[in-house]
This record gives structure tokens, sequence and C-alpha cells, in this order.
């Protein structure tokens, strides 16, 4: 956990001395709720477990990764578009979605069924990553720039769900997560810290992929605008020139600039 404090506050003193004096934007205001969201686990299960000295019960330890998948939900939707108005859209969606995993959670501590608990956190990991792994091919196909951005994440979300896959099968093997011996489970979680730490990384990153997206969507409007206008002059010089009046433009020092067939 103070890996992660030290990395929030490194990451916020950067975003203010890179963005005190630009607007901001919705955008940057997601990024940093992505943020956000992925200290939620290591930050509450230390506040409980080493400040407070109060240990959480499994199910309760188990509604903390909430904040993962509400993470990686909302990492995904970046990454498949930067439209703020489908953003907004999947925010929304991916809020409901984190209802009803929380209550399928919340369910089956009633029930007190661990193992299905497990499985469906598991399980819910495995298909977020891969949708994020899915997404950041179909990126690199499409854009023709910042290539290198989406190289990262592409082989962080499949190494993340080769992980997560793992985890599955573990559970079906032991029962539940907390039968995995604990030489297993402990360096199991580390990893984790790990891959989602260097998702964190990747989503500062996205700080300067987004200034050169807007850069390129610029640049590319500029240019399929002056190729336009560049179009419409030569169809005008064409019908000039075959005009069947004489015309005789001039420039300012009276040097011919155009002259027709006339």
């Amino acid at each position: 956990f103070p890996f992660f404090i030290t990395l929030s506050l490194l990451m916020s003193g950067t975003i203010f001395v890179s963005f005190h004096k630009k607007k901001f934007d919705f955008l940057h205001f997601y990024l940093i709720l992505i943020i956000t969201l992925s200290l939620i686990n290591p930050g509450l299960l230390y506040l409980f477990n080493s400040i407070l000295e109060y240990k959480l019960d499994s199910s309760l330890r188990d509604v903390l990764f909430i904040g993962d998948l509400f993470f990686l939900l909302l990492l995904g939707g970046l990454i498949a578009s930067r439209s703020e108005r489908i953003l907004k859209k999947h925010i929304a969606i991916s809020f409901g979605s984190l209802i009803f995993l929380t209550g399928s959670l919340f369910f089956f501590s009633v029930i007190d069924s661990v193992t299905f608990r497990h499985l469906v956190i598991s399980f819910s990991m495995i298909i977020l990553l891969l949708s994020i792994c899915y997404d950041s091919f179909c990126s690199l196909s499409k854009l023709k720039f910042c290539k290198y951005f989406f190289t990262p994440i592409a082989i962080c979300s499949g190494l993340s769900a080769f992980f997560w896959l793992s985890i599955f099968f573990l559970i079906i093997n032991y029962q539940t997560y907390e039968n995995i011996p604990v030489a297993i489970s402990d360096n199991f979680i580390n990893l984790w810290l790990i891959l989602k730490s260097i998702f964190i990384f990747i989503c500062f990153r996205f700080f300067d992929f987004l200034d050169q997206e807007q850069q390129q969507i610029t640049s590319d409007f500029l240019i399929k605008n002056a190729n336009k206008r560049i179009h419409q002059m030569y169809l005008a010089r064409a019908s000039f020139y075959k005009f069947p009046q004489p015309v005789l433009i001039l420039g300012a020092l009276g040097n011919v600039e155009f002259a027709n067939e006339e």
C-alpha cells in the first residue's frame, strides 16, 4: 500500500504541474477517476488490516474487488473510444453492471457460496481484460500514430487475463481461493499489484496520448480542408481556362498570374 500511495502522490503532483496552465476537460477527469479507483482495493485493505487492526471477513474483502472491476470497465471504455458523449454513457452502463456484480457477490455471501463468489470475480476479470486486449489490437490496426502506446496495453492485458485464468482454475482445484497455499496466494496478490501498477502508469501516459491524438485530428482536418480547397481551385482554373471569353489576371506588380485559352 505505501507503494500505491507514493505512486498516487507522484502522479497527482505531476498532473498538477503538467495541467495547471491548461484547460482541465472531461477526459482528464475520467483518467483521474480511473487511477483513483485502482487504489480502492489496496487502500481499504491496508486501512482496515494495518491501521485499524480490524480483520475483514472473506465476503467484505471480495467486495473490495469491485474497485478493480470498475477500474477495468472504465479503462476499456477509454481504449475503445475517446468521445465524451460515448464515455458518459459508458460510465452509466459500467455503474449499472457494477451494481449487478455487487448484488451477485452479496447474494453468494448470503447463501455462503464462497467458491461461486471467487469464480464470479475471476471470470469477470478475465472477460474485462480480454476485452481490453481486443480493443487494444483494434486500435493498433486502425490508428496511424501512437502504436507504441497500445502495444504495452495489449501485452499487459493479455498477461493479466492469463494470470486471472490461472487463478480461476486454481479456485476450481482448491474449491476457494482461501484454500490455495499461502506461498502461492501471496505471490499471486503481489503479481496482480504489479500488473495493476503497470496499468496505472499506462493511464498516466494517456495524458500525452490524448494531446497527440487531438493534434493528429486537427492536422487531418486541416489537410482534408486544404485538399478540398485545392480541388475547388483546380476546378475553377480548368473552368476559366475553357471560358469562351478572354480572361487575364494580373498580380499586384503587373505580372500575369493567369490567362485562359481565349
